[in-house]
């Protein structure tokens, strides 16, 4: 950049977040070694600490954080937020709450964040009483607006540990929350619908499904892929396969543009079924259509047939999937190459396993 417009330290922080994603954790560290020492400050050091947490390298990020502490850099809750994370995603979650007491000594005040990730290290801890504590906790603070979110939080966690009365209040409490938003700040969340849908799903609340996408429905006119993946996941989850149908059928009447995710719900439904016939009538009524299949869902059909030993079959499909123009960095999964191969050999098919070979280069 010129002398006339020189980076700023926000600058270097973004610049050297990119160094990282692109070019690696040593070039990043390099950069960061090269700046300033102006520039060395609470921006540049937490965009380093970022990189070492989404590198999961405890040792580097518990050093960064030192040095945060050292020089007076930490103000808010973001560095803890982080190094929390890096707990939680390492499975050490007995030092999230540790955490937690040094934010406190330090004085730096909880966020909406942190009492969530505080909740789920209690939870994977099983320790449902911590979780609970969390939550008084967060009642108790005023500076925390408890919005949907955290009652989300709070229903996941009490679905996984099977207290299912509690978990039903949660929703409750969470869809109260969402109303309450939209009729105060006229915010409607539609994340937050995808997720009573979800978390509905879990409980097997099929009805509960049913209204809440009717609520989203008014709620949002124009529906997106997202929800409607949403919505396909929780129903064939729930065995609802005909409902499954239903909707799909109607995103294909409404679709503006076309999402290989949105098939994948009913299609690994259908193979896990075994209904090769209706996986592969789906597959050819979106080809018909003029829709692009990628790589992978014509895998995830291949799988059906490897589970069906109709090798001859999967090997069609793997084929036609590694012929897809763009997609040629692409390689099935190693488990289904290696059925495949398993198979011819124990035929003692050779002449099949070489032209298998030959497909996959």
């Amino acid at each position: 950049m010129s002398k006339r417009f020189p980076f700023s330290v926000g600058d270097r922080a973004m610049h050297l977040a990119l160094i990282a994603k692109v070019h690696g954790i040593a070039s990043a560290e390099k950069y960061f070694e090269d700046l300033l020492h102006y520039e060395k400050n609470y921006l540049t050091y937490s965009a380093l600490l970022n990189c070492y947490v989404q590198e999961k390298d405890i040792e580097k990020s518990e050093a960064t954080m030192e040095e945060l502490e050292q020089l007076g850099f930490i103000k808010n809750a973001f560095p803890y937020t982080e190094m929390m994370t890096l707990y939680m995603n390492t499975e050490q979650f007995g030092k999230v709450p540790l955490v937690i007491q040094e934010m406190k000594k330090n004085g730096i005040s909880l966020d909406i964040y942190c009492y969530n990730i505080w909740m789920r290290s209690y939870a994977a801890l099983s320790d449902l009483d911590g979780v609970a504590e969390v939550f008084n906790e967060i009642e108790r603070d005023h500076n925390i607006n408890t919005d949907w979110s955290i009652y989300s939080t709070l229903a996941n966690i009490y679905i996984n540990a099977k207290v299912l009365d509690k978990a039903g209040s949660a929703l409750k409490e969470m869809e109260d929350k969402m109303k309450e938003t939209e009729t105060k700040r006229k915010i409607k969340y539609r994340l937050a619908y995808n997720h009573l849908i979800s978390l509905h799903g879990n409980l097997g609340n099929k009805d509960e499904v049913y209204r809440i996408w009717e609520s989203l429905e008014l709620a949002f006119p124009k529906m997106t892929n997202t929800s409607y993946i949403c919505l396909l996941s929780t129903l064939t989850r729930m065995g609802d396969i005909e409902g499954a149908e239903f909707f799909f059928k109607k995103w294909e009447s409404v679709k503006t543009f076309d999402d290989s995710r949105v098939y994948y719900p009913l299609l690994n439904a259908y193979i896990e079924k075994r209904w090769l016939g209706k996986a592969e009538l789906l597959l050819e009524r979106v080809v018909d259509k003029g829709d692009k299949l990628n790589a992978r869902t014509w895998e995830a059909l291949a799988e059906g047939y490897i589970q069906n030993d109709q090798i001859q079959k999967a090997m069609e499909v793997i084929k036609r999937s590694l012929s897809i123009e763009g997609n040629s960095s692409w390689q099935p999964n190693s488990v289904n190459v290696l059925a495949i191969l398993k198979h011819f050999q124990k035929q003692g098919d050779v002449k099949s396993a070489e032209e298998f070979f030959k497909i996959r280069v």
